[in-house]
C-alpha cells in the first residue's frame, strides 16, 4: 500500500540520517585520544579498583551523590578495563545517538527532516559535544544532556497531547527524568522551574 511505502522511505531517511550523523561524529573527532588519566578521571578509576561495587555507586561521606552516573562509569570501567583508550569511542558513540535523539526531537518540532538533521549537526559541532569526548566525565556530560532533552521532549508531549491518558504518562515521565537527572549532574536541578511554567 502507499502508507506502507511510506513508512518505508521514512525509515530509510532516519537510518540515513543516523548513519551520516553517527560518521560526521567519529569524523570531527578523529584527532581526539586519551593517553593517560588525571585529576577527577584518575580518582574515579583508581576507587573503581579499591572499592567494591556498592561502596563506588553509593559512597558515603563523598560531597556528591551522583549514584546514576557512578553506576555507569562503573559499568563503562567494567567494559573498557585497562583500555583506556576505548572512553573516547564510547562517548563519541554516545554522542553520535544523542545527536540522532536531538535530529528526531528537531523533525517532530518542525515537521520535517532537515532542521532535525541540522539540530544534530549542530550539537556534534558545539562544546557541548568535542569537550566531553576525552574524559571520563564527559559520561557523565551526555548522560545528563540527554535527560534534560528528555524533559524537554516529554513536556513538550504534554503540552501538544491529544489524550488525557497519554498527557499525564507524559509528565510523569519528565518527573521521573527530573528525579533521575538530580543523580546524575546536580548542576541540572535548575530545570525545576519548567515544570511550574509547563503547569500554569
Amino acid at each position: 500500500s502507499n502508507e506502507t511505502a511510506e513508512q518505508r522511505l521514512q525509515l530509510r531517511d532516519h537510518l540515513l540520517a543516523a548513519v551520516l550523523l553517527m560518521g560526521f561524529a567519529f569524523f570531527i573527532n578523529r584527532g581526539i585520544e586519551i593517553k593517560g588519566l588525571y585529576m577527577d578521571d584518575l580518582y574515579l578509576w583508581s576507587c573503581y579498583g579499591e572499592q567494591s561495587f556498592l561502596e563506588y555507586v553509593f559512597p558515603i561521606g563523598s560531597t556528591r551523590f551522583r549514584f546514576l552516573y557512578y553506576l555507569a562509569a562503573w559499568l563503562e570501567l567494567a567494559l573498557v578495563g585497562p583500555n583506556i583508550r576505548w572512553i573516547v569511542h564510547i562517548n563519541i558513540v554516545l554522542n553520535g545517538l544523542l545527536a540522532f535523539f536531538l535530529y528526531v526531537f528537531g523533525w517532530k518540532l518542525s515537521g520535517r527532516k532537515l532542521p532535525g538533521f541540522l539540530t544534530g549537526m549542530l550539537f556534534l559541532l558545539s562544546r557541548m559535544s568535542y569537550y566531553q569526548i576525552s574524559q571520563m566525565y564527559g559520561l557523565m556530560e551526555t548522560m545528563a544532556l540527554w535527560m534534560a532533552v528528555g524533559i524537554f521532549w516529554c513536556l513538550f508531549r504534554y503540552l501538544n497531547g491529544r489524550q488525557e491518558e497519554q498527557d499525564s504518562r507524559m509528565f510523569t515521565a519528565a518527573c521521573w527524568l527530573y528525579f533521575g537527572i538530580c543523580f546524575v549532574h546536580e548542576r541540572y536541578m535548575v530545570l525545576l522551574p519548567v515544570f511550574f511554567l509547563v503547569l500554569l
